[in-house]
């Protein structure tokens, strides 16, 4: 993986730099700093596709999820 597309990831996921630096690294269970310098290129990523695509469809099937309760949600006239 490249580190474009990682940042692409992060960022999608938990919003710009550097907000999305910390949640990423809880979720992949690893430091801050290894994410970190992943996004700044000073160190190679791993193979962690699987781990990403997990985190994208689980992030999708909660936004789906609330996106149907907001519209079952009555609106004020």
């Amino acid at each position: 993986m490249d580190r474009d597309l990682f940042c692409r990831v992060g960022a999608a996921l938990y919003g710009p730099p550097p907000l999305w630096h910390e949640p990423l690294s809880i979720d992949l269970a690893v430091g801050l700093r290894t994410c970190q310098r992943w996004a700044a290129g000073t160190r190679e990523i791993p193979d962690i596709e699987m781990e990403l695509l997990a985190l994208i469809h689980e992030r999708g099937r909660e936004l789906a999820t609330v996106a149907d309760l907001l519209s079952d949600e009555p609106v004020d006239p």
